[in-house]
C-alpha cells in the first residue's frame, strides 16, 4: 500500500521504530504494544475514506485485528486522504465515534517568528535533570488538556522519546526562562524527512512567543545537525497551526480520522 499523506508517512515511521506496522491488503495495521492506550499508536490505516456501509466491516476489522490484547478498548481508524475527505464518516459518528480533522504543514527551512523571543535559551535536553523537566512539563500540559488519566500515557510517551534520542534517530530541545524549562519539544529524521513531537509551553509562559522562537531554533538544528530536508509539523487547524506558519510552515494537507474511545 503506497501511503500518499506526509502526516501518516511520518506517523508510521515513528510506531515502526518500537512498534509493528504490517501491510493488510487495503489497510496498515499499526501497533504500540508497550502502550495500548496510546489511540493514535493503534490503529487501522486504511487507503480511502469510508464509503457508505463501510462502518461495521471497518469495527469488526479493527476488532479481529486487535483482538489479541484485550487491552487495546478502543477502536481508532484512519484513511490515507491528504485532502481532507470525509467520505461515509457521519455512519462511524452515528456509531459512537468522534472525528478529528488535523492539518499537515510543511517546510524545507524555518525563519524566525514575527515576535521572537530573546530572553529564552534554546538547546539539546541531555541530563537526566533535563529528562525530568520535560516530563513534568508534558505530564502537566496533557493532564491540563485530558485530565488526571493522560499522566501515565505523557510519562510512557517521554521514555519512548528519549529512547529514540539514545537511538540517533533525532533530538530534544527546550527553551529555559526565568531559570525554568518553558517549553519543550521533539524532532526526529529518517531519510532527510523530519518530523516535530510533543510542542508544549508550560502554561505560565504562553503568549510570549516563546513556542515560535522554540520551533524556528530546532527546525535550524535540525536541518544544520540532524540531516533534515524537509519539516513537518501535524497539529489540530486552531491558532496553535498559526505559530507554525509564522515560521514558514506551510499547510499541505488535511487528514481526517476517527476514534471511539474505551468506554
Amino acid at each position: 500500500m503506497v501511503i500518499r499523506s506526509l502526516g501518516c508517512r511520518t506517523d508510521l515511521m515513528l510506531l515502526g521504530w518500537d512498534g509493528a506496522v504490517v501491510e493488510q491488503g487495503d489497510a496498515i495495521q499499526v501497533r504500540a504494544p508497550a502502550n495500548p492506550d496510546f489511540f493514535y499508536g493503534n490503529f487501522l490505516l486504511f487507503g480511502d475514506a469510508p464509503r457508505p456501509g463501510d462502518a461495521p466491516a471497518w469495527i469488526a476489522r479493527f476488532q479481529r485485528a486487535f483482538a489479541d490484547d484485550p487491552r487495546v478498548a478502543h477502536v481508532c481508524l484512519r484513511w490515507d486522504r491528504p485532502d481532507g475527505a470525509r467520505g461515509a464518516a457521519d455512519e462511524l459518528v452515528a456509531l459512537g465515534f468522534e472525528l478529528e480533522e488535523t492539518v499537515v504543514l510543511e517546510t524545507d527551512a524555518t525563519r524566525p517568528p514575527p515576535r521572537i523571543n530573546g530572553d529564552v535559551t534554546v538547546r539539546r535536553i541531555d541530563s537526566d535533570a533535563d529528562w525530568a523537566a520535560t516530563t513534568e512539563l508534558q505530564v502537566a500540559t496533557m493532564t491540563e488538556q485530558w485530565g488526571a488519566g493522560a499522566a501515565a500515557f505523557a510519562e510512557r510517551q517521554m521514555a519512548r522519546y528519549r529512547r529514540f534520542v539514545a537511538e540517533g534517530r533525532g533530538a530534544w530541545f527546550g527553551a529555559f526562562a526565568e531559570g525554568q524549562l518553558a517549553a519543550d519539544l521533539g524532532v526526529f529524521v529518517e531519510d532527510g524527512l523530519a518530523r516535530y513531537q510533543a510542542v508544549e509551553t508550560a502554561a505560565a509562559f504562553r503568549r510570549r512567543g516563546i513556542c515560535g522562537t522554540l520551533v524556528h531554533h530546532a527546525g535550524c538544528a535540525a536541518i544544520a545537525e540532524l540531516g533534515a530536508r524537509r519539516l513537518v509539523m501535524v497539529g489540530l487547524p486552531d491558532h496553535t497551526a498559526q505559530i507554525y506558519r509564522s515560521v514558514g510552515f506551510e499547510e499541505r494537507e488535511r487528514l481526517c480520522a476517527a476514534l471511539r474511545r474505551p468506554s
